[in-house]
């Protein structure tokens, strides 16, 4: 009997120090030595690192353009690093930032000055190509596809506002809206305002970031941005479609002209459509890329050869169109005179038209 108890206190004693043991260790927990701290975790939010990601390799691709006009004022602007060949470096920036300038200087994220030259404009979408030779190390942007842009997505916008002092400066937002229509008042068009595809974005865009890449978690740039055509509104900031403008940026880039056919009507993008709305507008719901025309104009070139409110556009010369900035981007890689097969779908049965292009 006696040695079962002699077993019971020792047991309770080892039980008692066990218990002492994990007190202190809860207490040490509850209340840390500020000489003794341990650090748990070290990884930081996912989101942040994406950012900052993106953001440290962009950096280098994005340059401040100083444009000095021929009576000495100064004036800043943002672009980015478009093509390299060897030394030589093109740059894409706005064209009324650089349309009267007598001088300009491209300043790289590395401080390094550069003198250049407008090799090729567009002032219908304000864009503009600077050729400039280098002796340093630069790396260009890789062109996005904007067409899989969703709403909610993140965005980084980097570029040059107000002043030098400010060259550089990264503002991050989602896209807002996709497929805005932005109007674009011109004297060169007399007979009907030019509208571009806009992407809608709240990260904060001003006049001196116009120029500058709108920039996709992947690094690529899906938008040249834009000064706002709605001024004073807070949170209302736009970048040109990527997609819109490729086929004119390569012209530019090569000192070609830019031809701009006129497109007299307005449409709706399939891909953006629900099965009700395509029920709505009569469009069979199979169908999943192209656009449908909403609008168009008698006096136009493609009225005349037989398109009309209610048709779809599915493909232009072979190639099937995946949204109305994808059939815009394909005809204005065209020249005037250039026929164009358009296949559509019209209340179920599919034809042919030809266009001539023309102004």
């Amino acid at each position: 009997m006696k040695n079962v108890i002699y077993v019971l206190i020792v047991l309770l004693l080892i039980w008692n120090l066990f218990l002492s043991i994990e007190i202190n260790d809860l207490k040490n927990v509850s209340n840390p030595s500020t000489n003794n701290v341990t650090v748990v975790n070290n990884e930081v939010n996912g989101y942040i690192t994406d950012i900052t990601e993106v953001v440290d390799q962009s950096d280098k691709k994005v340059v401040s353009v100083y444009i000095y006009d021929p009576d000495g004022n100064f004036s800043i602007a943002s672009g980015f690093i478009y093509q390299v060949s060897n030394n030589q470096v093109k740059v894409v920036t706005n064209y009324h930032a650089v349309q009267k300038a007598s001088k300009i200087m491209v300043k790289f994220n590395s401080g390094e000055e550069v003198l250049s030259n407008v090799i090729g404009y567009d002032e219908y979408y304000d864009l503009a190509v600077l050729d400039l030779k280098v002796d340093f190390q630069v790396e260009p942007f890789k062109l996005g596809d904007s067409s899989i842009l969703k709403k909610g997505e993140f965005v980084v916008a980097i570029g040059s506002p107000i002043a030098k002092e400010f060259e550089g400066s990264v503002t991050v937002g989602v896209v807002s809206g996709l497929d805005r229509k932005l109007k674009i008042e011109s004297n060169l068009n007399p007979v009907k305002d030019f509208y571009i595809s806009g992407i809608q974005t709240d990260a904060s865009i001003t006049s001196g970031n116009s120029g500058g890449p709108l920039i996709n978690m992947a690094g690529e740039v899906i938008g040249i941005n834009f000064s706002s055509v709605y001024g004073g509104l807070n949170s209302l900031y736009f970048a040109i479609d990527i997609n819109e403008v490729k086929s004119i940026l390569e012209k530019l880039a090569n000192g070609e002209e830019v031809y701009h056919p006129i497109v007299d009507f307005d449409a709706l993008n399939i891909n953006n459509l629900v099965n009700y709305q395509k029920s709505f507008y009569n469009i069979e719901l199979s169908l999943d890329s192209g656009f449908y025309i909403t609008d168009i104009e008698e006096e136009s070139i493609f009225y005349e050869s037989g398109l009309r409110e209610g048709d779809v556009v599915m493909t232009i010369n072979g190639s099937v169109i995946i949204d109305f900035a994808d059939f815009k981007n394909q005809i204005f890689s065209l020249d005037r005179g250039d026929s164009l097969i358009m296949e559509i779908n019209r209340d179920g049965s599919v034809n042919e038209f030809k266009v001539v292009l023309e102004w």
